[in-house]
C-alpha cells in the first residue's frame, strides 16, 4: 500500500493547481472584461464632448448680448454651456435651446453695459473660448 499514496498526493496536487489556475482565469477574464468596458464608455462620452464645441462670435459691449456660435456637429444644451463676464458667472441663458450645429446663440448679460477690457468666456463640454470687450 505504500505504493499507493504517492500517486493519490500527486492527483491532489494536480488538482489544487488546476482549481487555482482556473480561479486566477475567471478573475482575470472578469477585470479585463469590467476595464474594457469602463475605457469604452469614456472613450465615447470624450468623443461626444469633442464634438459640442462653440466660439465667442462677438460680443456688443454697450447692450451686453454675447453671441456664440456653435462649431461642433452635435446640438448643445444651454445647461452645458456657461458663460463668464469678468470671472464671474453671467446668470443670462442662451437661446435658442438646444444650439444646434452651425448656429448662432445670443446671451443677454443682465447687467451692462459690460465695461471695457473685461474678459468674456464662454464654455461648452468641448471647447473654451475667450475674448474682451
Amino acid at each position: 500500500m505504500k505504493g499507493i499514496t504517492p500517486v493519490i498526493a500527486i492527483v491532489l496536487l494536480l488538482m489544487i493547481t488546476i482549481a487555482m489556475v482556473g480561479f486566477a482565469f475567471v478573475w482575470f477574464q472578469g477585470m479585463w472584461r469590467t476595464t474594457s468596458e469602463t475605457t469604452g464608455s469614456q472613450i465615447t462620452a470624450q468623443q461626444e464632448a469633442m464634438m459640442k464645441t462653440i466660439v465667442i462670435d462677438n460680443v456688443a459691449c454697450t447692450t451686453g448680448k454675447i453671441y456664440v456660435r456653435n462649431t461642433g456637429s452635435k446640438e448643445i444644451a444651454a445647461s452645458e454651456m456657461s458663460v463668464y463676464v469678468g470671472g464671474t458667472l453671467s446668470t443670462c441663458s442662451i437661446t435658442p435651446n438646444p444650439l444646434t450645429p452651425g448656429a448662432l446663440g445670443t446671451c443677454s448679460h443682465p447687467t451692462f453695459p459690460i465695461v471695457s477690457g473685461t474678459a468674456v468666456k464662454a464654455t461648452s463640454p468641448g471647447s473654451v473660448d475667450t475674448t474682451t470687450c
